[in-house]
């Protein structure tokens, strides 16, 4: 199948939605990340709504998608979002923190949703809400793409509140990931509660302090 991603029609919805099936998006934001939560969301859209503001959440300015996360919460038939702390990544793994984000929030939603597009994960042949995986989701579905917003605002927002008691590794700008600021502020102050120490690049930095 062919499939253009500026083409604001998403075929993805369009095509289960003629079923007429209640379509949910499931998206998470800060997998990669060095350091803070992984959040997690899913999102029912009525059928009859489409926008061409709204796409994948790292393709948007900030601006753009605090406008967008407040259009898609107003509108939404139900969505929920949860924070996945970094222990519980650090325990789980961050794909399975996903899986186990996802899960739950497709069982919080008010509305059961009758399926669930996932963005690059597969969910348990078990679960109880019929899935499919979309690679590269966020591209071709406005369920995903609007999920992709509601964690990504979510945790950046967080991320915004830690710069202010972690002010040395740069959050506000790069909301936990890694980058050289990220880097420097490490190896000048070291590792806080926030980082993830399973992560290679934290690991690393601890097996160097502990020589």
């Amino acid at each position: 199948m062919s499939v253009q991603s500026d083409n604001f029609g998403w075929i993805f919805d369009q095509q289960f939605r003629k079923d007429n099936l209640i379509i949910a998006g499931s998206d998470e934001a800060g997998r990669g990340a060095w350091a803070g939560p992984l959040v997690v969301a899913s999102v029912i859209l009525p059928s009859s709504f489409s926008s061409s503001l709204i796409k994948d959440s790292k393709k948007m300015t900030i601006q753009q998608r605090e406008k967008q996360f407040k259009v898609i919460k107003k509108v939404a038939i139900a969505y929920s979002i949860v924070v996945i702390d970094t222990r519980m990544v650090e325990k789980l793994n961050p794909k399975q923190a996903s899986i186990y984000g996802m899960q739950s929030t497709l069982l919080d939603l008010k509305v059961q949703p009758t399926l669930a597009l996932i963005d690059g994960e597969q969910l348990p042949h078990d679960f109880s809400i019929k899935t499919q995986k979309i690679i590269k989701g966020d591209n071709f579905s406005l369920s995903i793409a609007a999920a992709s917003i509601l964690a990504k605002v979510t945790r950046d927002h967080i991320m915004y509140q830690y710069h202010s008691q972690y002010p040395d590794y740069n959050f506000l700008h790069n909301v936990g990931y890694g980058t050289k600021a990220h880097l420097q502020g490490l190896m000048t102050n070291g590792v806080t509660n926030l980082h993830r120490r399973t992560y290679k690049p934290i690991k690393d930095l601890l097996a160097i302090k502990t020589k």
